[in-house]
């Protein structure tokens, strides 16, 4: 689920789609971005996308220089995340000292 792949893979077959029947054309590169890029691109990267002016852009290279910059953007956060999430794992994940549970009977 590479962002920068799937984005290339889309302007390639783009480009092949006059292949595909006579008389068919292809999107233009703002076309292309606002119709498919931009509204298929998942979840917080697609926010970053629009909020950086992506769904504007009109140039393929602009286009996949801003998916490249977000995308590290997004790998660089799950770094930063990364090990709050396994302390945060290996604190939750301890076992219960039953000398000093609770032994409370609920009713």
């Amino acid at each position: 689920n590479d962002p920068n792949e799937y984005v290339e893979r889309i302007f390639t077959i783009n480009e092949r789609l006059t292949y595909f029947e006579r008389g068919a054309t292809e999107f233009s590169t703002k076309q292309l971005n606002r119709k498919v890029i931009a509204k298929n691109i998942g979840g917080t990267f697609k926010s970053k996308y629009l909020l950086q002016g992506g769904d504007d852009l009109d140039d393929e290279d602009n286009i996949l220089d801003l998916i490249n910059k977000i995308s590290k953007c997004v790998a660089a956060q799950k770094e930063e995340e990364e090990p709050d999430r396994k302390q945060n794992s290996k604190r939750d994940s301890k076992p219960i000292d039953e000398s000093t549970a609770s032994t409370k009977k609920v009713n």
